[in-house]
């Protein structure tokens, strides 16, 4: 039956760098096999293969933010939204944001705030090193992180967050001029008009943890969520705030995130 040869086979949710793993370690293989729930679904040819991978290419660079060249928002959403579907495997997602952020932009001008953007952007790379974990600019001075942990790197991870957010605000020092390094504020005018001190600029971080066979949620339950941790992360004194997802423990009932939903599916972590 030489009319009869071995094809890789993958389930159709399965990411589609994953596919082309999957298509590329079978070098004879002419396609590979989509099934769903173990039934099989169709075959996809290796021209469509090609023309799936260059489609996502053409997408990735037009979300690409322009100033950093990081994936942009839509990516940035599809990474959750592949997270919120994946419950076989435990994550960690963090959404960075500047503190003080339009004071210092008035201060300085527009310039120098790229110049913060940017310096960002490169701790974030080189903390990711060889895409060891998934990064992206939302837009302006937020960003995001998204990692697959185990119960092994976990607190490893939530160090190298802490190391960032730390990195950041000992770099952007050297973005303000000597006499307000010393004086350790900025003065500027508040969003009133009225003129006043503002902090130093720095970064603060809302993080969530997700383990796995989580509760399925939506994306806006997320944002949700990141809405009330960025709050919390901007008056901790670590400037970083922690939730983690779990079904398998009593929780205390996150306020204001289901109206109507009794059942307490967060927990506070920290």
């Amino acid at each position: 039956m030489d009319f009869v040869v071995k094809c890789p086979v993958s389930e159709i949710h399965t990411r589609i760098e994953k596919i082309l793993e999957y298509f590329a370690m079978d070098e004879n293989s002419e396609g590979i096999l989509l099934t769903e729930n173990g039934k099989y679904l169709g075959f996809l040819s290796a021209r469509s293969l090609l023309n799936v991978i260059n489609e996502k290419n053409i997408t990735m660079a037009r979300d690409q933010n322009p100033l950093t060249k990081l994936p942009g928002n839509t990516m940035v959403h599809e990474y959750i939204e592949q997270m919120l579907a994946d419950s076989s495997s435990a994550h960690t997602i963090a959404y960075f944001d500047f503190d003080n952020f339009k004071p210092f932009n008035d201060r300085y001008g527009f310039r120098q705030g790229d110049r913060a953007i940017l310096l960002f952007a490169d701790i974030l790379k080189k903390a990711s090193g060889t895409g060891k974990f998934f990064t992206g600019h939302i837009g302006g001075d937020d960003f995001f992180a998204g990692f697959k942990v185990t119960d092994a790197n976990k607190s490893s991870v939530n160090n190298r967050l802490k190391q960032i957010i730390y990195k950041f605000r000992d770099d952007a020092l050297s973005l303000n001029d000597a006499n307000d390094r010393e004086k350790g504020y900025i003065v500027s005018i508040d969003r009133e008009g009225f003129e006043r001190k503002f902090p130093l600029l720095s970064v603060s971080a809302a993080v969530i943890h997700v383990p796995e066979k989580h509760e399925r949620m939506t994306l806006e339950e997320v944002g949700f969520i990141i809405a009330d941790l960025k709050k919390k992360a901007k008056h901790s004194p670590e400037k970083i705030a922690f939730l983690s997802l779990s079904d398998a423990e009593p929780a205390k009932t996150f306020p204001g995130l289901l109206v109507g939903d009794n059942d307490n599916k967060y927990a506070s972590t920290g």
